[in-house]
């Protein structure tokens, strides 16, 4: 018995299905060899540092869900592409957009043309730039002409193959799924991450798509910026409360301080008079003046002879006495 097969119509997968990992290896999604370019092994296991050397891709959503329409129509896309080509060759004018004739293919070799033949100039602007970032010695002019030699690095780049790399922008954002920086990396680096987010844009803006910006009208734009006034107000009170709060505990902690060392003043003071006044009750002439022994200060109604040390000191000085004669 014949068995009835039904085809279904053909629809993107990346809309339905869930994302998968980018790996490399397919049979085998982590793949750690037994020895690393040292000889050694790995019996440590991963760690996060070998992340860095391993071919991994990073997969995004966001623009998988907003996928814009001239991307599933392969006339529209050839449009856009041509239309982004002639853009970096002519620049972005509607006017003159609009008496540029003939067809995609003649069009799309036109620009390209346009495009080589900035080469040479190129070419000799960044040497320049080159000589004058050997000859320079201020940090602050170096780091300009390091980023305009770098623009213009990357600008080389794009002359060869201007569609195909939009083309495989384009593909690699929307088709494939990736970010900006996972387009970059598959690239190569040769398109950095900005570049590749400009890139998108103008695509979008040259298919006739509107703009993520909506241009507010003076009520809106009032409110807008009655509503940042306010919050601007609000940062700025509550920076000046966390301020008096933190002088304020700066405050207390002084006077605390300040109270502290006071205290151990007035103990230390009072020690010292302590001290002053014991010194004076025990001079001999204030225990004269008392009535008691100068030497020990005990009273006796016999005088001074009944203290041990004073008994001690005439009984010897007799002694000598006695020797001497």
């Amino acid at each position: 018995m014949a068995v009835a097969i039904q085809f279904c119509p053909p629809h993107a997968a990346h809309q339905i299905e869930s994302p998968e990992p980018q790996f490399t290896h397919r049979a085998m999604p982590v793949h750690l060899p037994d020895k690393d370019s040292e000889g050694d092994g790995y019996a440590g296991g991963l760690s996060f540092q070998d992340f860095s050397g391993m071919s991994t891709l990073k997969a995004s959503g966001v623009l998988r869900r907003t996928i814009p329409p001239f991307m599933l129509d392969p006339v529209k896309l050839r449009e856009v592409i041509v239309l982004a080509v002639e853009a970096r060759a002519f620049g972005n004018s509607k006017k003159f957009r609009a008496r540029i004739k003939g067809s995609l293919t003649a069009r799309l070799k036109r620009a390209e043309a346009k495009i080589t033949s900035t080469r040479a100039r190129k070419i000799a602007i960044i040497n320049s730039l080159c000589d004058l970032y050997v000859k320079s010695t201020d940090p602050i002019e170096k780091r300009k002409l390091a980023v305009n030699i770098e623009g213009l690095d990357t600008t080389l780049c794009l002359l060869d193959r201007p569609a195909a790399i939009i083309t495989a922008i384009l593909f690699l954002s929307y088709r494939v799924g990736l970010d900006s920086i996972g387009v970059s990396q598959y690239l190569g680096g040769r398109v950095h991450p900005p570049m590749v987010r400009q890139i998108l844009s103008r695509c979008r803006k040259l298919a006739g798509m509107p703009s993520a910006s909506r241009v507010l009208s003076p009520e809106e734009r009032a409110l807008r910026d009655q509503i940042r006034a306010d919050q601007k107000e609000a940062r700025r009170l509550l920076r000046e409360q966390k301020h008096a709060a933190r002088l304020a505990a700066l405050e207390a902690k002084r006077n605390a301080r300040l109270l502290e060392k006071a205290a151990r003043d007035a103990e230390h003071l009072e020690r010292q008079q302590r001290a002053k006044a014991e010194i004076e009750y025990n001079k001999p002439a204030a225990r004269r003046a008392r009535g008691e022994c100068w030497c020990c200060g005990k009273k006796s109604t016999d005088g001074f002879k009944t203290c041990a040390v004073i008994r001690k000191y005439y009984k010897d000085r007799a002694e000598r006495k006695k020797a001497a004669q």
